[in-house]
């Protein structure tokens, strides 16, 4: 009797096995998580979930500069508004650190957690990457200097941009592009030329220069990742520094705004996390909040406080612009901190560190009363349009200073730089995840080749 051999068991997939065949679905959907966020910050904002909402403009503030003037708007009567439309309906300001933290209103909606040209880039690689999935195979990949050229654009737009921006926000030659209208002989509408508004030449420039950058990036690392031909014993470097080039470009387009954010927020809550001296620590407010103590606390205000912190406490009193540092919003940053420590910061006002301000000390002028009562009627100054000292949040800690603001909680001294390290490390990560698929996929389809 002929015995037929034993048929070769077949080893089971791998999960390797599984990521060279799956990775782009993957990567689409983690990609397209990543870009969905942002647009999900407005909606929180907009059914009432602030702090959520909050959380979402937080984590993205380090990736992007998140000034309104170059944001879409969700749920209000435009897309967009112009920088003196913004102003009008907050504040006047031309300082991006303050412009930066206005988020939306009921009025005019509420904003995407990043701007416009960080819509064109992410997403922008999402819908390319999209695109390619059919073609796979059928594409050659771009050289380099395909994606330098299509780099270049956003590069020289961004870069005069930020050369504009010196001379001020709403003030350089990219914000009026004069230049732009002599050229043309005006021959577009004067909203075409001026400002950043979705419709303008800068709002075109930024999405298409941002979609050809994002063309490139998916045009020169994807069908490397998928090419058919081996990869050449002498050129082990080429995946690594492909993937580099791309995940670096990504990164780099994000990394001018991080330390700026950063900085700005530690700076604040370093102010808002001080240590209270132990005269100050245990108390609480006696006054009973009515229309009575209301009314005396907006007198003692409108005398004390209206010329630095302005009516509104936006920080924008006549004698404001002279300040330095600026007089803080406290319309919504009073909501982050307790009432002892609003009343030790009146009562001994902001001449030491880590204030180093120009506040006088109030308790040599006012009675104890008066100050509580001020406390009082600061608290009533909500604005939930804003999100205090560089994009923190608000409405998430108690009177006492035991909520996520507070020195103690998960956004208290240094834990915003958590937030922060956080949200700029998702880009990093996924970043990172795509260098080490790409590598290991061509590196690992160039031995299989050189097997054959």
């Amino acid at each position: 009797m002929h015995i037929l051999p034993d048929s070769p068991t077949l080893p089971a997939p791998s999960v390797a096995h599984w990521l060279s065949r799956n990775w782009l679905p993957l990567f689409l959907i983690v990609w397209g998580l990543f870009n969905l966020l942002p647009w999900l910050a407005p909606l929180l904002m907009q059914i009432g979930w602030r702090s959520l909402g909050e959380a979402l403009y937080l984590i993205y503030a380090p990736l992007c500069h998140q000034l309104p003037q170059r944001s879409y708007f969700l749920f209000g009567p435009q897309w967009s508004y112009s920088l003196a439309e913004i102003q009008a309906a907050w504040q006047v300001s031309d300082n991006p650190l303050v412009l930066r933290q206005f988020v939306g209103s009921p009025e005019l909606g509420w904003k995407v957690a990043w701007s416009d040209r960080m819509i064109s880039m992410y997403t922008g690689i999402w819908l390319w990457a999209l695109l390619y999935w059919p073609l796979r195979g059928r594409i050659k990949a771009l050289s380099y200097w395909g994606l330098v050229l299509l780099t270049l654009p956003m590069i020289v737009d961004g870069g005069s941009h930020t050369i504009s921006d010196f001379a001020g926000i709403g003030q350089g030659f990219r914000y009026s592009n004069d230049w732009l209208a002599a050229l043309t002989n005006n021959a577009f509408p004067a909203s075409f030329y001026q400002g950043d508004a979705l419709g303008s030449f800068n709002g075109w420039l930024r999405l298409i220069t941002g979609a050809l950058f994002a063309l490139g990036a998916v045009w020169f690392v994807l069908p490397r990742v998928d090419s058919d031909p081996p990869i050449k014993r002498h050129q082990p470097g080429l995946p690594i520094l492909t993937s580099l080039a791309v995940a670096l470009a990504l990164v780099g387009c994000a990394s001018p705004a991080a330390p700026t954010a950063l900085d700005d927020m530690d700076r604040m809550m370093q102010r808002h996390t001080a240590p209270l001296p132990a005269e100050y620590a245990s108390l609480t407010s006696p006054i009973t909040v009515d229309a009575e103590s209301l009314a005396a606390g907006r007198s003692l205000y409108e005398t004390s406080c209206v010329a630095c912190h302005g009516e509104q406490g936006s920080g924008d009193g006549p004698a404001a612009a002279a300040l330095d540092p600026p007089p803080p919003p406290i319309n919504h940053t009073v909501h982050m901190l307790s009432d002892a420590y609003l009343f030790y910061r009146i009562s001994e006002g902001g001449g030491f560190d880590p204030f180093n301000s120009a506040m006088p000390a109030w308790g040599e002028h006012l009675s104890e009363t008066e100050r509580w009562l001020l406390v009082s009627y600061m608290r009533s100054l909500d604005d939930p349009g804003m999100m205090g000292g560089g994009m923190m949040g608000g409405g998430m800690m108690d009177n006492h200073g035991s909520g996520m603001m507070g020195d103690r909680g998960m956004m208290g001294s240094g834990g915003i730089w958590l937030w922060g390290i956080l949200g700029y490390g998702l880009v990093l990560l996924l970043a990172a995840a795509f260098i080490v698929a790409a590598v290991w996929l061509v590196r690992r389809q160039g031995r299989g080749k050189t097997a054959e």
